[in-house]
This record gives structure tokens, sequence and C-alpha cells, in this order.
């Protein structure tokens, strides 16, 4: 297959891809530093490491005011809860609820580990 053919389908399936999100979580539109945040979220949870406000925010790849919005709406979504850091009280550890995380698990199980084209 040609690359400009192999690219066109890149981009299909990355659209797709996008499209996707929208039917795991329909209540607020992903924008990209929300996504950043669920993977990175999703990816603690299943290491079983803690994630705090100031980490999710780094991994939204976004400013602090950008990122701490998305926190905000993605928590009012039910899609985030916070609970306090054991080990610093100082700290809020920001986790997947039960829906998310089952969310998660349904879109990843639809995205095929093998590249495009």
């Amino acid at each position: 297959m040609p690359e400009r053919e192999r690219l066109l389908r890149k981009a299909e399936r990355l659209c797709i891809e996008r499209a996707r999100r929208a039917d795991w979580f329909p209540e607020v539109h992903i924008g990209d530093a929300a996504w950043n945040m669920l993977l990175a979220l999703y990816i603690s949870h299943e290491t079983g490491r803690a994630e705090t406000i100031k980490s999710v925010c780094v991994a939204a790849m976004a400013s602090s005011t950008t990122a701490l919005r998305w926190i905000h709406v993605l928590r009012q979504a039910g899609f985030v809860r916070f609970s306090p850091v054991e080990t610093d009280r100082r700290c809020i550890a920001v986790q997947l609820t039960a829906r998310s995380l089952e969310a998660m698990q349904g879109y990843l199980r639809g995205v095929s580990t093998e590249a495009p084209g």
C-alpha cells in the first residue's frame, strides 16, 4: 500500500477512535486534555499508583487552568472522585470512578493494538 494511502487510513482510524470516545463518555465532550487525564488515571489504577491533582494536571499536557477546569468537569460528570492521600493529608488523590473505569475498559477493548494500515 502506498504511503499516502496508509497515512489516509491512519487519519481515518484516528477520527473513528475519537468519535468512539463519545460513545463511552456521552455526558461530556472529551477534549485531549481530559482524555490524557483519563488515560493516565486508568494506567495508575491498573498499576496501583496514586495520582494527585498536580500529577493529573501534568498528565493533561495543558495549562494548569485548563487541566483544573477539566478535572472539575470530569468530577461533575461522575468520572473522577477525590480522596485524601493517606501519607500526606495536604494532597488530594484523583481516581476513576467505577463507572469511568468500566467505560475506559469498554473503550480500550475496541482499540486495536496494531498500527492502522
